[in-house]
């Protein structure tokens, strides 16, 4: 009787030979699937390369996005320190700068320019001795300034700018408008004036005693300030009044700071040697310091952030202090700027976040999305890839090869492909961005692109990730494939591939029941959220429920797909049945085929149909979101041109309608007034006071906002408004966010006050009710308003209102809002922006439609998502290319025996074409039927929910806080745009699936009869 043992542990010798065995077997069987294994490794680097280029993209249009937003506006990249001091003298100036921007050093220093930082010192309210000025309530202010920075930033007229001088008169010069304004005498190069300082010396025994010391001046040169020149904040250096009637006529003095404070120190040590100056009115010192934007990738976002805020709080420490500000006799410290954000007011970059939060909702899903066509895709060619070497497999083994030698075999060579993407993987999604980048964003935020060169780690530092989780989906999915075709021998190959008793993965595991439980449960939550709407506030519900509203009718939609393709095969039995009946045999043969194994057919018309939905959704969501910033725009702005009108004389209204109509290009205009006040039960509401024979023609009213037009509404507010009985009140349109806050209804009467109506109370009775009033950002919910106070919005007749006030007692309100409708060709819109910009016309905070709109649609943020839209449909066809033709050349090649015998037994070339073409039509057919379904279905219930608002970077509308920003997300109703490009890409996915049955009646048909009988390895 023959004993069995176990064999001993293997010797270093025996582990040498099995491991130069498995080499040499892998390079044996290199020779015969060498197409294949490119082809695998191909798709998986490209997949590797799209997963970690999703990241990467994100970075470079996030950087473009906050360099642009900084760019936006000079203050937008500004930080100001303002102080107040007394002490007039170099040391202590020089102590107060290194105090103050000691902070600055310690925390900002990486993100600031190395240049010193802007200083202006101003003096004010200084007595005019001479020259003898034109009015007796002028002044002079000192403007002194770093000199040499001023030369680029002026226009010189006459003589040269002031410089330092050792001895004699502080020299000055003089904008043109103050050397007109000052006296009658003409002033000229070397007009000597003088002044008085009321000061006091530091070391006085009299603390409250100052003395007028006088200080003269000689004028070297007048000039000119260079229009909107940042560098000036604004100021013009041109005459102001203060007051009306003016109680002060301020008329700056140009002059050098280091020049003022010296020659503060010559007067202080004049009379006692190392005394300092002190005036008896403070001055004001500012000191301006710039982002290097250049440096600040989003990347450094989070960092920014922190340091921000520690710098608020050191200077709140340090300068809180009383001891420490009378120790650099300071007072009135301010840090300001766009950046920082202030109690309720949140800066420029809580605001871009804002906007990330919501455009990184469809970013982030359509990227999962690509991501997981990608990946989904890999599974296939690695399924095919083990598919070609299941006859090699089940050889091996039956010569006495082991499986771990085998496995180990072909896991070298998978494992040899998955380091490759790893390693190229990452840098060719450098390349790509860097070659897709400039062809995407405006050539204004091109420089983002140095967050990727010459330093790409910090960037390539994100990829691991993506490109590790893409390459461990792919290995399980490598060794999960191997394992089953290790466990099959021959005969179970074959019977397998005769008729396949084996389901697919996804259904032995029921992924289709999971997937519908899923989308099941998250419309539960969001139906419940949704009847709840004072659970979550509206920030809160938009981030989380948004997306929930997303992926429920995507995990629908893939259920479906999936229901759908676990009972294609029992369709295709039903079809074979009706096929024998027929009369032709290709059908009969081709159908019985595809029911004996359908699971190749199943992973193609998956893969297809996600392909084809997810293009065609693409395409749909990049029109619709494209026309929705349109929309977006025309209902914040109303009008063609809106603007606010400041210090209008009282006047008749139509003097006002005919200054404004004589402008180039204006086909309609309409004037109003516009402001906030309270509501009855201190509700917070802004007062439309409108020209109701004009604003019909002029705005652009949105159908979504009322069930009635524009016409039909001021028609009856005019006829309401000129029968008005004031007793009742003012005849009013009202938006729903008033009568659910104050629970009205049409015929009800409320008060507003405030809006800059004086003391006055307007009393009002409600004639009708719309939905929305635009460009007023308010939530139809009372619930959301409750949790997320904002002004609910009233429409009344702006002469009604005035005859009201009138008969009440009270003054008539000037108009501070005008909208304009003008022409659209190039030449009247060019004409109508230069007119708009004379200071005359006393138009600030214009808003130009047309320019916002182009804004909107360079936001990087968009491209962005455009950007990822490009590429998702791009990758959804080359993957359907590929796979298609990779499947297709897998299939014939393994079915060349199977049509050899087809020949042998009779069938002619084009018989054994026309099984090919009913089996592979059968799979397109279905795979487009399917993919445009969806494509519908996916754009009716995600598309709304993926289109998002943002807001330009300059103008009014950039500075919508936080509640209202959300709420503009949901009130601008989403219209679903069908393009005429779906055409094309039908087009497109119709020639991909020709020529790959092309290619497949080809690849049967070519080899001869003797060939394809020949018998194979085993």
């Amino acid at each position: 009787m023959t004993t069995l043992t176990r064999p001993g542990p293997m010797t270093a010798h025996s582990r040498q030979s099995e491991l130069l065995s498995m080499i040499t077997l892998a390079l044996w069987r290199l020779r015969h699937s060498v197409f294949m294994l490119f082809m695998t490794g191909l798709g998986t680097v490209c997949a590797v390369m799209i997963v970690c280029a999703l990241p990467v993209l994100q970075v470079v249009t996030t950087t473009a996005a906050l360099r642009d937003l900084l760019r936006a506006t000079p203050s937008n990249s500004e930080l100001m320190v303002q102080v107040s001091s007394r002490t007039l003298a170099s040391a202590r100036y020089a102590q107060q700068s290194q105090q103050l921007g000691q902070p600055f050093m310690q925390q900002m220093s990486p993100y600031l320019t190395s240049a010193p930082p802007q200083a202006t010192l101003q003096v004010l309210n200084l007595p005019v001795i001479s020259p003898h000025p034109i009015s007796h309530v002028a002044t002079f202010t000192l403007t002194g300034v770093n000199v040499p920075e001023t030369s680029s930033h002026l226009k010189i007229l006459q003589g040269r700018l002031p410089q330092e001088n050792m001895s004699g008169p502080l020299e000055i010069a003089l904008s043109q408008e103050t050397a007109r304004e000052l006296t009658n005498e003409p002033l000229h190069i070397g007009t000597l004036f003088s002044t008085t300082l009321s000061s006091r010396l530091d070391s006085s025994s009299d603390p409250t005693k100052y003395t007028p010391r006088p200080l003269q001046f000689r004028l070297v040169g007048i000039f000119q300030t260079l229009e909107n020149d940042p560098y000036w904040h604004g100021d013009t250096l041109d005459p102001t009044a203060e007051g009306d009637p003016p109680k002060n006529i301020h008329y700056p003095l140009l002059l050098s700071l280091p020049a003022l404070l010296k020659q503060a120190d010559r007067l202080a040590t004049h009379e006692v040697p190392g005394s300092q100056l002190v005036l008896e009115k403070p001055f004001s010192l500012y000191w301006y310091r710039h982002f290097d934007i250049s440096k600040i990738s989003v990347l450094q976002f989070p960092d920014l952030e922190q340091r921000l805020q520690l710098l608020q709080a050191i200077y709140a420490n340090k300068f809180g202090s009383n001891a420490n500000n009378q120790a650099l006799d300071i007072s009135n410290i301010f840090l300001s700027g766009a950046a920082i954000s202030y109690y309720n007011q949140p800066g420029i970059l809580e605001r871009l976040q804002n906007r990330l939060s919501v455009s990184n909702i469809p970013i982030f899903l359509i990227s999962g999305a690509i991501a997981a066509l990608v990946l989904y895709f890999v599974a296939i060619m690695i399924s095919l890839l083990v598919e070609h070497q299941a006859n090699t497999i089940t050889m091996l083994r039956s010569r006495g090869a082991s499986g771990r030698q085998v496995f180990l075999t072909l896991a070298t060579q998978c494992l040899i492909l998955a380091l490759l993407a790893l390693l190229l993987g990452p840098l060719l999604a450098l390349a790509l961005v860097a070659f897709f980048v400039p062809r995407l964003l405006p050539t204004s935020t091109l420089d983002a692109l140095n967050v990727l060169w010459p330093n790409p780690l910090p960037v390539l530092a994100l990829t691991p990730a993506y490109a590790l989780g893409a390459i461990f989906i792919s290995l399980v999915i490598m060794f999960f494939a191997l394992q089953q075709a290790l466990r099959s021998n021959i005969l179970d190959q074959r019977r397998q591939a005769a008729r396949a008793s084996q389901a697919p993965l996804w259904q032995r595991f029921y992924l289709d029941v999971i997937l519908l439980v899923v989308a099941l449960v998250a419309y539960i939550l969001v139906l419940y959220t949704s009847s709840f709407p004072g659970l979550l506030d509206i920030g809160t519900y938009l981030l989380v429920i948004s997306p929930l509203r997303i992926l429920v009718p995507i995990f629908l939609v893939i259920a479906l797909m999936l229901l759908f393709l676990r009972l294609f095969p029992l369709l295709l039995k039903l079809v074979a049945r009706l096929a024998q009946r027929g009369k032709s045999a290709a059908p009969m043969l081709a159908f019985a085929q595809m029911t004996r194994s359908p699971q190749r057919a199943l992973q193609m018309i998956l893969l297809l149909s996600l392909a084809c939905a997810f293009a065609f959704m693409s395409l749909v969501f990049a029109t619709t979101q494209d026309t929705h910033l349109t929309d977006v725009t025309n209902y914040q702005t109303m009008s063609d041109f809106s603007a606010q009108i400041s210090d209008l004389a009282e006047e008749p209204l139509r003097d006002t309608y005919a200054r404004y109509r004589s402008l180039p290009g204006v086909t309609s205009l309409s004037i109003g007034y516009v402001n906030d006040g309270t509501l009855t039960g201190e509700t917070p509401g802004r007062l439309f006071a409108i020209d109701s024979q004009t604003f019909a023609q002029t705005t652009l009213w949105q159908s979504s906002n009322s069930s009635k037009s524009l016409s039909v509404l001021m028609h009856e507010l005019a006829e309401k408004s000129a029968n008005a009985n004031f007793k009742d009140g003012i005849p009013a349109i009202v938006d729903a966010s008033t009568l659910n806050n104050l629970n009205l209804h049409v015929g009800s009467t409320f008060s507003i006050n405030g809006a800059s109506l004086g003391d006055q109370t307007l009393h009002l009775v409600i004639i009708d009710s719309v939905d929305h009033i635009q460009s007023l950002n308010n939530s139809t919910d009372a619930a959301f308003n409750l949790s997320n106070p904002l002004p609910s919005g009233v429409l009344i007749d702006y002469e009604t209102m005035n005859r009201y006030q009138v008969q009440d007692g009270g003054q008539i309100t000037t108009p501070n809002m005008i909208w304009m409708r003008s022409q659209d060709s190039s030449p009247a819109l060019k004409a109508l922006r230069n007119a708009l910009s004379d200071p005359m016309l006393s138009l600030v905070n214009i808003e130009d439609r047309r320019a916002m709109i182009n804004s909107l649609h360079q936001d990087p943020q968009t491209l962005e998502l455009l950007g990822l839209i490009l590429i998702g449909t791009v990758t959804a066809f080359v993957l359907a290319l590929f796979g298609n033709f990779v499947a297709a050349w897998q299939s014939a090649r393994s079915r060349l025996a199977h049509f050899a015998v087809l020949r042998a037994l009779g069938t002619d070339a084009r018989q054994v074409a026309q099984v090919l073409f009913w089996e592979q039509c059968t799979i397109y057919g279905t795979a487009l039927v399917l993919g445009i379904f969806f494509a519908v279905v996916l754009a009716l219930l995600v598309v709304p929910n993926l289109v998002f608002t943002t807001t330009p970077v300059s103008g009014e509308n950039t500075y919508l806080g936080g509640a209202e920003f959300y709420a503009l997300q949901y009130i601008v109703p989403t219209h679903i745009i069908y393009p005429s490009s779906l055409w094309l890409a039908l087009g497109l996915f119709i020639a991909i699936c020709v020529l790959a049955i092309l290619m497949m009646i080809r690849l049967v048909l070519r080899p001869t009869l003797s060939r394809m009988l020949r018998l194979n390895e085993d």
